[in-house]
C-alpha cells in the first residue's frame, strides 16, 4: 500500500529551493510513478519561468493547472494560434484553477 504524500508547506518550500536553483526555474515532485496512466505532480515555479504553449492531443490526456500558492498567467490558444482567453490563477484569488 502507498503511503500518504502531504501537499503542505515543507513540500512548497523544497520545492521553491529546487526550483531557484533549477536554470530552468521550475522543479517538479511527482507524486505518480512514470508507468501510471494518470499523472499528478506540483511544480514549483519562479517567477522568471517560462512554459511555452503546448497542448494535449491525444484523448485520453487532461491537464488540471490550480494554485495552491503565489500565482501565474494562463493564455488559452485557438487552433490558429489566436490568444481565445487568459488569466491570472491566483491562490486564494477569484480564478484559482483551470482543467
Amino acid at each position: 500500500m502507498r503511503q500518504p504524500a502531504f501537499i503542505d508547506q515543507s513540500l512548497f518550500a523544497g520545492l521553491a529551493e529546487k526550483a531557484a536553483a533549477n536554470p530552468r526555474g521550475r522543479q517538479h515532485h511527482n507524486f505518480h510513478a512514470m508507468e501510471e496512466p494518470c499523472h499528478r505532480m506540483a511544480v514549483g515555479l519562479q517567477p522568471s519561468t517560462y512554459i511555452p504553449p503546448h497542448r494535449h492531443v491525444s484523448a485520453d490526456k487532461a491537464e488540471t493547472l490550480i494554485a495552491l500558492k503565489g500565482g501565474f498567467g494562463l493564455l488559452i490558444f485557438d487552433e490558429q494560434g489566436a490568444v481565445t482567453d487568459k488569466r491570472v490563477l491566483q491562490a486564494g484569488g477569484d480564478c484559482l484553477g483551470v482543467d
